[in-house]
């Protein structure tokens, strides 16, 4: 989890608007430059699905976009050198729909990054 947070940096934070208050999904989302966004979330203490609906100032239907998810079984997982990989590493290239909007869903305990 620390990699992949630290591997995303960026050089200021954005407003960020929602519908819903934190928990039991909480985000930050930032810019390294035009056009170069960063969305960090964390899912925890639920049952259902958390779905997102993410879309950042000038970003145009059809942008593409990396979203990096880390799932663990439970909240004590980690992987460790020479044993089972219980923490699940998954990227995907996901692309805006309308109004330049990602869209996806996270599971109970994960961690992800979607970067344009």
């Amino acid at each position: 989890m620390i990699e992949l947070l630290s591997n995303n940096r960026y050089a200021s934070t954005v407003p960020v608007t929602s519908d819903t208050g934190f928990g039991p999904a909480f985000w930050v989302a930032g810019t390294s430059g035009k056009g170069k966004y960063t969305f960090k979330t964390a899912v925890y203490n639920t049952t259902e699905t958390q779905n997102f609906n993410v879309a950042f100032d000038g970003v145009a239907e059809g942008t593409k976009g990396t979203l990096t998810v880390l799932t663990a079984p439970d909240g004590s997982s980690s992987n460790v050198p020479g044993g089972p990989q219980v923490v699940k590493w998954d990227v995907s290239e996901i692309v805006a729909g309308v109004n330049g909007t990602f869209q996806f869903g996270l599971e109970q305990l994960s961690v992800a990054v979607l970067t344009t």
